[in-house]
């Protein structure tokens, strides 16, 4: 009996791996972050005619084209990099995916959140304490969520001391 059930198992996954319909697999993260590189990645199997693929970001009022392309082989693998605008006040997007051909039209339409990234600034003195008249030596760092180094650069830095609310220019 067990045999039974496992050979109708195993014949159903077969017609189904042996079917002459298209397959797709879109990989797109559910979190995304602002500002930083993501990545989406579409596999596609069994094709028997060629596709015009796109995958498009909507947010709010925007609607962002994050690539089009023709798949013209029977297998297709590619991953694209794109980044993502920061989040005004909601932050729930969506990816479009569109693959169309002449008998063929594959959709999917799935939500991601937009995390916006934080920088946080660190400023330190090259020491402790300074005599009167002493330089004084900064070192500045910018750095993410995720404490990796920001490649941004700042044109000025301005240092409010808080007991006299000086402002120190750098």
């Amino acid at each position: 009996m067990w045999s039974r059930i496992l050979l109708s198992i195993l014949s159903l996954n077969w017609i189904a791996t042996v079917s002459s319909e298209p397959q797709y697999v879109l990989l797109v993260p559910t979190v995304v972050r602002s500002d930083s590189p993501q990545t989406a990645c579409v596999q596609l199997h069994g094709l028997s005619e060629p596709l015009s693929l796109s995958i498009v970001l909507e947010y709010g009022s925007i609607q962002e084209t994050l690539f089009e392309e023709s798949a013209m082989k029977s297998e297709f693998f590619k991953c694209y990099n794109f980044k993502v605008p920061s989040a005004i006040s909601d932050p729930l997007a969506f990816i479009s995916f569109s693959a169309k051909g002449t008998t063929v039209n594959l959709s999917e339409r799935r939500s991601v959140a937009i995390q916006n990234v934080d920088n946080t600034v660190f400023i330190q003195t090259d020491k402790p304490i300074y005599k009167p008249e002493q330089e004084v030596l900064f070192r500045v760092v910018a750095l993410d969520s995720q404490f990796r180094p920001v490649q941004e650069t700042y044109p000025q830095i301005i240092i409010e001391l808080s007991e006299t609310h000086q402002k120190l220019t750098i």
